[in-house]
């Protein structure tokens, strides 16, 4: 099988993972424009639902373009959830770290907000960012649930460093659901299945994420900012066992 090439670089814009207006087809090469049929594919339908001929016709490029691009369908997911989730990685990253060489304390806001508006940005100025990274980590396909671990872990993740760093008083099982909390909040809104808005009984725009930036810092900062539990819900009812015995 013919090895995996590394296609051109994305069209960059001022947000990372930002979507532009796509330039005439005659204009890109081959596999920039497999690339975008493929995500636009993927965002609509699901990986496992998409065969690669329907790729390759909305790419308007031949059957073989897709080996001899990128290898494999699974390749080509990857790189499409790469395009749009790298930068975003990068920026991450690159915050982060100069957070640590500034010498400064730790902020938990400042952690979060490292975190969060890098990914709250780009969906907030690209519905196709949005909807990809939403699905993708939603879907339990066992083909893209391997393909999002392998590009999320492309580079250390460092919010479970710092934030251990700033919170080094919390227990271990205690860090760790908090830190699941912010997780699974930064996922939830991102996804935006519209589930909210149903559950409220209320239309709310829930596209402007950065305006909402300041309202999921600050509560997920208390969150970590919290009294430690006493003691966990397994010991209270071990103790409570004991006693009655």
């Amino acid at each position: 099988m013919p090895s995996l090439r590394t296609p051109r670089s994305p069209r960059s814009g001022p947000t990372p993972g930002a979507a532009t207006e796509p330039a005439p087809a005659h204009q890109i090469g081959t596999a920039e424009r497999l690339l975008d049929a493929a995500e636009r594919l993927f965002v609509d339908r699901g990986y496992a639902n998409v065969p690669v001929r329907d790729i390759v016709a909305l790419a308007g490029v031949n059957l073989g373009a897709i080996p001899y691009h990128f290898g494999t369908k699974q390749n080509l997911f990857k790189a499409v959830l790469m395009r749009r989730v790298g930068p975003v990685q990068a920026a991450r990253q690159q915050r982060m770290k100069e957070m640590l060489a500034s010498g400064k304390p730790l902020d938990i806001e400042s952690i979060l907000r490292a975190q969060l508006e890098p990914a709250f940005r780009a969906s907030s100025e690209s519905s196709i960012y949005r909807r990809l990274t939403g699905y993708a980590v939603m879907d339990p396909h066992p083909e893209v649930k391997q393909i999002v671990s392998e590009v999320l872990d492309a580079q250390d993740p460092m919010l479970p460093k710092l934030m251990r760093m700033a919170c080094p008083d919390l227990g271990e099982a205690e860090f760790f659901w908090r830190l699941y909390s912010v997780y699974g909040a930064m996922v939830y809104i991102q996804a935006d299945t519209g589930r909210m808005q149903r559950i409220m009984r209320r239309e709310v725009d829930t596209h402007d994420l950065i305006g909402a930036l300041d309202y999921v810092v600050a509560f997920l900062a208390a969150g970590f900012r919290s009294a430690p539990l006493r003691s966990s819900p397994s010991a209270r009812r071990s103790t409570g066992h004991r006693s009655r015995s």
